[in-house]
């Protein structure tokens, strides 16, 4: 009788302490857990099951029943949030935050800010068709207007809308419809090469070679223009000059002429001194 009593009092004992035991217990099993989780996102150790605990079950086991919801819950509220365990309890303060967003499909009425990557492995597209990338390829399509406020870089060449291509090169290719640099036309067109006064006398040399020569000219007779004191001679040809005369009244039967050209002179005729200053222009190259 003695031995019966002993062991329904270490029963009683048991029962008393079971909530201590399982709290004791549960500790380390929850840092185990937290372990897991971090490695296996998806895979639960705990069943969130809705059928349980059950009408039969005994009311001393409702705090175990509580503590399991707890845990399912803590799981799948950690998949892809800021919900992880600090040993038993969930007290982070940036709690509840996501990490990550993994779903089949978005669909946002108002205004989503996102402060960190935004990682899209499948096509994207902005109300159907104005702004598009296929994830396959990177291909992107803007249906409206692109404003850039900073340096755009391509490493390929661009092709407008009418077919014209902008490109980081020389004529090559279509040459009508190709859209030159910066480079390419300071090459072809040198402003900033100008030497000699730009008004009565001057001499202007472009890129491409061509060279533009004007000034004045007084005396009678045969007259000769020395070039080379005009910047320099041409190298290769003069082209064409032409002459006008400096007498407003008109007075003169034979007005000033041009007699000869060549690379380093100009030979005029002028009838009178009251052609003086009589003006010309050469071109050449």
């Amino acid at each position: 009788m003695k031995t019966k009593n002993k062991r329904i009092l270490l029963i009683i004992v048991l029962l008393w302490l079971s909530p201590a035991i399982c709290r004791a217990l549960y500790q380390p099993v929850g840092i185990v857990r937290t372990i897991i989780q971090n490695s296996l996102a998806t895979v639960f150790s705990s069943t969130y099951d809705t059928a349980t605990p059950a009408g039969t079950d005994s009311p001393s086991e409702a705090d175990d029943r509580m503590r399991e919801i707890k845990a399912a819950v803590q799981e799948r509220l950690a998949v892809e949030h800021r919900f992880a365990l600090t040993g038993t309890e969930v007290s982070a303060a940036d709690t509840g935050e996501h990490t990550d967003i993994t779903t089949d499909s978005i669909v946002n009425a108002g205004t989503m800010t996102n402060a960190g990557t935004l990682g899209v492995t499948g096509d994207f597209s902005v109300n159907t068709n104005k702004f598009t990338v296929t994830a396959a390829s990177g291909n992107t399509l803007v249906a409206g207007t692109l404003d850039v406020t900073g340096i755009m870089t391509t490493t390929a060449a661009s092709v407008l809308g009418d077919g014209s291509t902008l490109a980081a090169a020389t004529e090559s290719g279509d040459g009508d419809r190709t859209i030159a640099d910066k480079a390419y036309v300071d090459s072809q067109f040198a402003p900033n090469l100008i030497t000699g006064a730009t008004n009565s006398n001057g001499t202007v040399t472009f890129g491409n070679g061509l060279i533009m020569k004007w000034g004045t000219v007084s005396g009678t007779g045969d007259v000769t223009i020395d070039l080379s004191a005009h910047s320099a001679d041409f190298p290769n040809a003069c082209f064409q000059a032409v002459a006008t005369s400096g007498d407003s009244a008109l007075t003169d039967t034979q007005p000033l002429k041009v007699l000869s050209i060549a690379t380093d002179e100009i030979h005029l005729y002028m009838q009178s001194s009251d052609e003086s200053p009589g003006k010309w222009f050469a071109i050449g190259r």
